[in-house]
């Protein structure tokens, strides 16, 4: 069981959001803009990477909200998406004290169970690939940097910076995603062996 509890007034319905995924990205309160650009980077990533895992997210999904500067991450789209394609049970939590479900799941059967299993090995390649790519990705990452500090920062110049800035920032996160999301998963698979095991 992941524990949750209320910072402020909270509620006991609707979808899930947490600050624990961005955390580490953004461990205080951001700027109005800052804040923004992030909530727009994070939700690309998200795109990539589900759609890399051949999910089929639903484009421009809302997965970052922003409260009092800080970004909170839906945790109720990418569970139900891993859900459904990798056969993945939600994740049990307890908010404010409280068993939270975060949808109605039926475990698979036999043959169900086959065609997910794909969809859990493809979760597991996709981390491996982008290892793999890291040294790439963060060469073009730094190549865009470098580039940006060259500029005198026009009005022209800032406009490309935006325009550019999301492709760039999304491809960078993809990793942090990646292994974020396979983290996550073993430490609820490891809470759920945990779970079981009788009483002492």
């Amino acid at each position: 069981m992941i524990e949750y509890s209320f910072t402020g007034p909270g509620s006991e319905s609707g979808q899930l959001w947490s600050r624990s995924f961005m955390e580490p990205l953004a461990p205080g309160a951001l700027t109005q803009f800052s804040a923004s650009l992030l909530a727009e980077i994070a939700a690309r990533t998200w795109y990539l990477y589900y759609d890399r895992l051949g999910f089929s997210p639903t484009p421009r999904t809302r997965l970052v909200r922003i409260i009092e500067g800080r970004p909170y991450t839906n945790l109720t789209v990418s569970a139900r998406l891993d859900a459904e394609n990798a056969g993945s049970e939600p994740p049990p939590f307890a908010v404010g004290g409280s068993e939270r479900v975060l949808f109605t799941w039926q475990k698979p059967g036999f043959l169900g169970g086959l065609k997910l299993g794909r969809g859990a090995k493809k979760v597991d390649e996709t981390l491996a690939a982008l290892q793999n790519e890291l040294p790439e990705i963060t060469a073009q990452a730094r190549k865009w940097y470098d580039k940006v500090l060259g500029l005198r920062w026009s009005q022209a110049e800032v406009l490309q910076i935006m325009e550019e800035i999301e492709r760039y920032g999304a491809a960078a996160l993809l990793p942090y995603f990646a292994a974020r999301h396979n983290l996550e998963g073993a430490w609820r698979r490891l809470l759920s062996l945990l779970d079981k095991q009788p009483p002492q």
